[in-house]
This record gives C-alpha cells, sequence and structure tokens, in this order.
C-alpha cells in the first residue's frame, strides 16, 4: 500500500536570510546588553574601592586641574597624566574616582588616540573596564577661563569677583588679588620691576652675568604668568624670585625689599 506523504516546500532563500539577519541582531543586542552591565557594574565596584573623603578628592583635583592647565600651551592640548600620579599615593581605583568627577563636569575630555586600534583599546580599558584614563585635555571653556584669570578653588574652575562685583583680569590692571607669598597682583608687577632694575644695575659686572641672567628669565616669565592672568603660576615663580634675591640681597636690593 503506498501512502502519499505531502510536499515539503523548501523555504525560500529571502525567509533565510531574514532569520539569519534577526538572529544576529539578536545576537548584538545581547552582547550589547552584557557589555553595558558588565561596565555599569565595574564602575560601581571602582567607586566602592576608590571612595575617598571629600575634602581630600577636591584638594587632589584642584592640584591636578591646575598640573594640565600648566602643560598645556594652548587649547586641547593632550597631557599626559602619567608624570602627576608617580608623587601620589592612590591607587587605580581612587584615580578612576578623583577622575570620573573632572570628566563628569567637562573640565576634562578624555584624548582617544586617531589609530583605531589604539582607540579601540583605550575604549575598552577606559569606558568598559573602567580603568582611569592615562591622557586628557581641558575643555576649552576651562582653559579660557583659567587664562582670563580664573581661580582653582575646591575641585572647580571658578570666576572670582571682588566685593564691587567687577570681575578679576589679567595684566597690570588686575584686581589686587592676595596670594600665599603675602604679594597681591599690583606687587607682583612691582616685583618684575624691582628684577629688571637690579638687573640694569649689575649689567655691566661680568662677575654677575650668570644670576643677571637668571633674574631677567624669572622677570619674563612672570610678566608672562601674570599678563595672562595665571596667578597660580605667577605666584610660584614669585616665590622663586624671592628665593633667589634671599641669598642675594646686597646687590639684588630692590628686589630684596618684598621679603619684609
Amino acid at each position: 500500500m503506498n501512502i502519499d506523504l505531502p510536499e515539503i516546500s523548501p523555504i525560500p532563500v529571502m525567509n533565510k536570510l531574514a532569520w539569519g539577519a534577526t538572529i544576529g541582531v539578536i545576537c548584538i543586542l545581547g552582547l550589547f546588553l552584557l557589555i553595558t552591565v558588565f561596565s555599569y557594574l565595574r564602575g560601581e565596584k571602582q567607586e566602592n574601592l576608590g571612595r575617598l573623603p571629600e575634602n581630600i578628592k577636591r584638594s587632589v583635583q584642584s592640584e591636578l586641574i591646575e598640573a594640565v592647565y600648566i602643560a598645556s600651551q594652548q587649547k586641547h592640548t593632550i597631557v599626559k597624566l602619567s608624570g602627576f600620579w608617580k608623587s601620589k599615593d592612590y591607587n587605580t581605583s581612587q584615580r578612576y574616582v578623583i577622575l570620573k568627577d573632572l570628566l563628569d563636569r567637562q573640565l576634562f575630555f578624555k584624548a582617544y588616540d586617531p589609530d583605531r586600534i589604539s582607540w579601540f583599546l583605550q575604549f575598552l580599558s577606559w569606558d568598559v573596564f573602567k580603568r582611569p584614563p592615562t591622557r586628557v585635555y581641558l575643555s576649552e571653556q576651562q582653559w579660557q577661563k583659567l587664562s582670563s584669570g580664573a581661580s582653582i578653588i575646591n575641585g572647580d574652575v571658578q570666576i572670582v569677583n571682588n566685593p564691587t562685583g567687577n570681575i578679576q583680569i589679567a595684566g597690570r590692571g588686575a584686581m589686587q588679588t592676595q596670594m600665599n607669598t603675602g604679594l597681591n597682583s599690583q606687587d607682583i608687577f612691582r616685583l618684575i620691576d624691582a628684577l629688571r632694575q637690579d638687573c640694569r644695575s649689575l649689567q655691566a659686572d661680568p662677575q654677575w652675568r650668570e644670576k643677571v641672567e637668571e633674574a631677567q628669565s624669572l622677570a619674563d616669565h612672570l610678566e608672562s604668568d601674570a599678563n595672562a592672568g595665571r596667578w597660580k603660576q605667577a605666584q610660584k615663580t614669585a616665590k622663586t624670585a624671592l628665593e633667589f634675591a634671599a641669598n642675594l640681597t646686597t646687590v639684588f636690593a630692590n628686589t630684596a625689599q618684598f621679603l619684609n
């Protein structure tokens, strides 16, 4: 007895392709979801392991902002952070926490390498495995603010106003902003003039040539920082200038007056 089975029609090629595409999309979405969940959990773990007291975190952030700004000769300068961390005793998780806040507030941006392979490896390290970025650049807005005389306060860049509401500006017309050296911004320019006056009086004497060149260099750097409104850096240069004059009070008499 012969039984005729119903004819099985072959699955159209287009249907096979559609099913294959659907399965592929589902796999990609599943992988993306897994990566997202892993990245989130990894970030949570880093934050828990790297938790720092708020005052310490803000203090380190202020130092880091200043270090990146000093290294930024122009906008969008990429700065490697390895040199900064060498002098700090913070682990990977703590570095992540310190940087995450600055990145979230867009003071810094991650500096990805333009090479595709390097970019992908950095993306995996910084964005998936949540390791602290090793290269950043200061946002254009923050760079402009710092170049215009803004101050780094409590882990942030702020425009400082005087009691009358005038914004602190750069140059010889700047408000008299008090500095840790005991000098305000107007004193800084008087210190520059004193250094140069002492240099002029010693130029004719060959035995002081090296000291004169050093003092002239200090005056030039100090004037450059002050004119650009880089008061934090000017403060450091002024301190160096005063230490220089402290050992030569008899010949750098005009500069030495600022030691009192």
